[in-house]
């Protein structure tokens, strides 16, 4: 007993190093920008390249090379749980580099190596984070409201029953033409909402994966094209790091006023503790009931308990402030996933 209280010990304290390296991250953004190192106008600029370049290339160069048609086949039956728990995306991908780093991991890494344990945890958190975004779009409250004022048919004047001609008819056809157009520029408009630059990037993945020959021609080494395979690697790589940095940045830069107590208590205590228990609640049943008819691998089941857990992606600053420092307490949730998926293994 006392043994597996210092081994719980020990991986908490490892989870809080982890965490507390990635707060720091942020701290270099903040003290950067209040000693104007960083501009405005360059945290405009850093922030928007992160959202439009490093991140697409980041979901491409990790997505790609594992969007075969098996893994996809094994990967589905998480999305009704990804698109229930979404969060920040930065700080669990540098929070799993930081834990596998100072061997926190190591319980679920068996015959693999690090690096290969960590590629698999990013693509799962990148995945979990496509899934949301599209369920969030695709679901949200305008698209049915927008349909059903695009479907509505128009209220008629009263029209003679013995018509001399086929302008009547002609006009309801124009007129169910003009609806139909309308149902066409809603989709059109809600398709546009949710296809930003990460998804163009997820979906070049998937294609790129799922196609033979250009799946080898990118992501094998001696591809032709594995150079851009390389590149797109190279650029993903710089996301995870400037995008805590400039939040950091937005940290000092954009002011907020202070929030009420009792909903800022109700949001840490949900997002640190009931999230926890919700997320290693369902995957542990998915995992029990299924068993190996889904992809049975430790990493995902680790992923996907510790992915909604944590600071919520919000924009108001003391909030994200608060959210931060209480990070930390993430060490709690990742000791217990960690116990959880020794359990099922």
């Amino acid at each position: 007993m006392l043994q597996n209280a210092s081994e719980i010990l020990s991986t908490t304290w490892s989870a809080v190093e982890a965490a507390v390296s990635v707060i720091l991250v942020l701290v270099y953004g903040y003290y950067s920008r209040k000693i104007n190192l960083l501009s405005e106008a360059g945290e405009g600029n850093v922030s928007h390249l992160c959202v439009t370049i490093f991140l697409p290339a980041l979901l491409f160069s990790e997505i790609g090379p594992l969007a075969s048609w098996s893994n996809l086949k094994d990967c589905k039956w998480w999305a009704i749980e990804d698109a229930s728990m979404g969060g920040a995306t930065s700080l669990p991908l540098l929070l799993l580099t930081s834990l596998g780093k100072n061997g926190t991991l190591a319980p679920l890494i068996g015959d693999d190596d690090l690096d290969q344990v960590l590629s698999r945890g990013r693509v799962y958190l990148l995945i979990n984070a496509l899934v949301c975004n599209l369920t969030r779009f695709t679901f949200g409250p305008k698209s049915p409201h927008a349909l059903k004022q695009a479907l509505m048919a128009p209220s008629y004047p009263e029209i003679d029953p013995y018509p001399q001609e086929s302008a009547p008819l002609l006009g309801q056809v124009k007129e169910g033409g003009r609806r139909g157009w309308k149902v066409l520029t809603v989709i059109r408009k809600h398709l546009a909402a949710f296809m930003n630059p990460p998804m163009y990037g997820g979906l070049a993945a998937v294609v790129a994966g799922l196609i033979p020959f250009l799946r080898g021609w990118l992501f094998d080494k001696k591809g032709f094209l594995s150079p851009f395979a390389e590149s797109m690697s190279n650029l993903g790589s710089l996301y995870t790091v400037l995008q805590m940095f400039v939040l950091g940045a937005h940290l000092r830069s954009k002011k907020g006023s202070r929030p009420p107590t009792f909903p800022l208590l109700f949001l840490f205590i949900f997002r640190f503790l009931v999230m926890a228990v919700i997320s290693i609640s369902v995957v542990y049943g998915v995992r029990k009931a299924a068993g190996s008819r889904i992809l049975d691998d430790p990493v995902l089941d680790f992923v996907m308990m510790i992915a909604p857990v944590g600071p919520p992606a919000l924009t108001l600053a003391a909030t994200i402030v608060l959210s931060y420092v209480l990070t930390p307490l993430i060490s709690v949730s990742v000791t217990a996933a960690l116990s959880v998926v020794q359990a099922l293994n």
